[in-house]
This record gives structure tokens, sequence and C-alpha cells, in this order.
């Protein structure tokens, strides 16, 4: 017997000048592009462990930057924003 779960949780949460985003799925890009979307100064994408350079590579190449965090928030990576051409 075959037993798959799919776990797809998402948490978006924002404040004033802060967008706050949980990922536990794998969908780091489309997480990316909420943060993007959402137009605040802010950016935190917050992911397991494992995940963080995937979601770091995520942010990249949606072109947007903020901050990686693990999710207990004792590691934590910063993605700069894409310079202007």
């Amino acid at each position: 017997m075959n037993l798959f779960i799919c776990v797809s949780i998402f948490i978006f949460s924002t404040s004033k000048n802060k967008a706050t985003e949980v990922e536990l799925s794998g969908n780091f890009k489309k997480a990316a592009q909420r943060l993007k979307d959402s137009g605040k100064p802010q950016k935190v994408l917050q992911v397991r462990q494992g995940d963080m350079k995937k979601a770091e590579k995520a942010m990249k190449e949606v072109g947007v930057g903020g901050t990686v965090k693990n999710m207990g928030g004792r590691k934590r990576k910063s993605v700069p924003k894409p310079k202007k051409k």
C-alpha cells in the first residue's frame, strides 16, 4: 500500500512595512512572487533549514530582494535587490 501525503501550507502575513511568507510545500517561486507583489519594503521568506538555498535561488530568479530564514529563526540569509540597468 502506497501512502502519499502532500503538505501545501503557506502563510502570508503583512504589517505596515513587512511581508512574511512561510513556505513548507516547496513552491518557492510562487512564494517569492507573492512577496514581490506585496509591495512592502521588507520581505521575509521562512522555510525549512534544508530548503534555504533553494528559496534563496528562487528569490533571485523572481527578482526580489529580502531575507530567507529557517523555521526557528536562528539562521538567515540576505538576498540583495536586483540591480537596475
